[in-house]
């Protein structure tokens, strides 16, 4: 927990081009999400024992056992593609936390194909951060974070303007989000 905090830390006060300008007097916030796109052709494939052999897009070859939870394996056949699209996304919101406390949650969701639909499964995680502004120090351009466990840190800011725009008692949210979705392609060889 403490490394994420730091890491959530760290990048909102590094990340000057992406946070609020000057004239607006907004609280500083970032946003930054990267998509990852892999397919992989069905190499191999035994509906009873369910091991599928997949073929990435460098020829590698990669062996493994589907679960139970994968109901329509069995619509699933040599030459399909199964196409995995991985986001993780990263927010930081620094807001008036008046009252608040630091806190953390996590929440998680997965859904996949009904019985009989085509392949495919969406998984979906979450944790969310907050801590608490505790002090800033203009002169050495140093803030210090209250973290849920209690804990205090401090930080150097790399762009000293920030902390012109935040005061102490403020949260810092930090929300970061995994999600990965599988999907098959049919092939039009069968």
């Amino acid at each position: 927990m403490r490394k994420f905090l730091t890491a959530m830390a760290v990048l909102l006060m590094v990340s000057a081009p992406c946070l609020a300008n000057d004239d607006s007097m907004e609280k500083p916030f970032i946003s930054t999400s990267q998509t990852i796109v892999v397919t992989a052709m069905v190499e191999a494939i035994n509906h009873e024992t369910r091991r599928v052999s997949l073929r990435g897009p460098e020829g590698d070859v990669h062996s493994f056992v589907v679960g139970e939870e994968a109901q329509n394996l069995d619509q699933v056949n040599i030459g399909d593609t199964v196409v995995a699209e991985y986001v993780q996304t990263m927010n930081i919101d620094v807001i008036d936390g008046e009252g608040a406390e630091p806190i953390v949650g996590e929440a998680m969701m997965i859904e996949r194909a009904e019985k009989g639909a085509e392949p495919g499964m969406t998984e979906v995680d979450a944790v969310v951060v907050t801590a608490t502004l505790v002090e800033i120090n203009m002169e050495n351009n140093t803030f210090k974070l209250k973290g849920p466990e209690g804990n205090v840190n401090e930080y150097q800011a790399v762009n000293p303007e920030n902390l012109k725009l935040v005061q102490v008692g403020d949260l810092v949210v930090m929300t970061y989000i995994e999600s990965v979705g599988i999907s098959v392609e049919k092939s039009t060889i069968q």
